[in-house]
């Protein structure tokens, strides 16, 4: 299944928030992000693309390459990410300040093939 996302409880008062991956015929893959429905992010995971970028806790998910922020724009560039050649770009709000963070993928196409060792 594709673009499949996982929901999470994160706290005692049922705040749920979503964690961006998605999976494939060769396996799941993910950014390291974990955000509310509302892009405010809760959470990242130490050595991915995202805490790598400097995306932290607090921070909000503004826009997904130029596109209004929605759980479906983020999924759909993810699965788009994963065979293209451009970065992921995230527009993210940290207090009153925007930045624009490009996230480099790992490319199904870069995977080795069966006549490959």
């Amino acid at each position: 299944m594709v673009g499949r996302w996982s929901t999470m409880t994160r706290n005692r008062s049922c705040c749920v928030a979503r964690k961006a991956t998605a999976t494939s015929q060769t396996g799941a893959f993910s950014i390291g992000l974990d955000l509310r429905e509302d892009g405010v992010i809760t959470d990242t995971t130490e050595g991915m693309p995202a805490a790598l970028a400097g995306i932290g806790p607090g921070m909000k998910l503004v826009a997904v390459n130029s596109r209004q922020y929605t759980p479906e724009v983020l999924r759909d560039a993810l699965k788009a990410g994963r065979t293209g050649t451009a970065p992921l770009e995230l527009l993210v709000e940290n207090t009153d300040y925007y930045k624009t963070y490009k996230l480099d993928l790992p490319r199904w196409g870069a995977l080795p093939t069966s006549g490959t060792r």
